[in-house]
């Protein structure tokens, strides 16, 4: 994991210094990412409860991981004004099954997973954002001027509604590249789509890259046109999911 990637979510996530976890938490965050879609995608797979060396290479980088979201845990209930917005937010946040406070390991398992969100996910985006806009001269420019009205202070969320364009490539980029290809569902109830029954219980893969680049739902949809999320031509699409 880059440092200036671990800054950032440590700072976001966990409201903790993680330049020096750096090593650690890049090969153990990879590894996660690697086992759990290695899973999903094999057709055979073996038990859980077999031993074997991948699994205990996931355990050992879960557990450095947990270690980390503990340690930022800890801190911030010992320090209420600990620039740590997220974790105060879930020390605060009842659990909707009982109404009693999220338990530490709850906790836990909400960092990892926004640990886990914003490593390759943040940066794949961010990396086709700046490729498409790379080879786009006349956006580039609009892009510039739209960020120099900013100013020359940092930015901050309440700049996010100043940024148009900005929010449009990112739209654009995840619409062509979504860092999450393909995700898994379970039907909760019988259901039909498109003539196929699902019984409730399965497993069903949507695939996500080619509902983005369905001809039928989106117009010339391998081109790269942010101004297609622009109000007047967003107007009337559903945009629930």
């Amino acid at each position: 994991m880059p440092t200036a990637h671990a800054r950032v979510l440590g700072r976001s996530v966990c409201g903790l210094d993680l330049d020096q976890r750096a090593g650690d938490l890049g090969p153990s965050l990879q590894h996660s990412l690697r086992y759990v879609t290695g899973r999903a995608t094999r057709p055979l797979r073996s038990p859980r409860w077999l031993p074997t060396p991948a699994r205990r290479r996931l355990r050992l980088s879960l557990a450095t991981m947990n270690a980390v979201s503990n340690e930022a845990i800890a801190a911030a209930q010992a320090d209420p004004e600990r620039d740590a917005p997220l974790i105060h937010l879930l020390l605060s946040t009842p659990d909707p099954a009982t109404g009693r406070p999220l338990s530490r390991q709850a906790i836990a398992e909400e960092l990892l997973a926004f640990l886990i969100a914003g490593h390759d996910t943040t940066a794949t985006t961010l990396a086709f954002s700046l490729w498409a806009v790379g080879r786009d001269r006349a956006l580039q420019d609009r892009l510039a001027t739209e960020v120099a009205q900013i100013g020359d202070r940092g930015f901050t969320v309440d700049d996010v509604p100043r940024l148009p364009l900005t929010i449009r490539v990112i739209h654009e980029s995840l619409r062509l590249c979504p860092p999450a290809a393909a995700v898994t569902r379970m039907t909760m109830r019988d259901t039909v789509v498109d003539g196929f029954r699902m019984p409730q219980g399965v497993n069903v893969v949507v695939g996500i890259y080619t509902l983005h680049r369905d001809p039928q739902l989106w117009e010339q949809p391998d081109r790269f046109d942010p101004d297609r999320f622009s109000p007047e031509r967003s107007a009337g699409r559903n945009q629930s999911g």
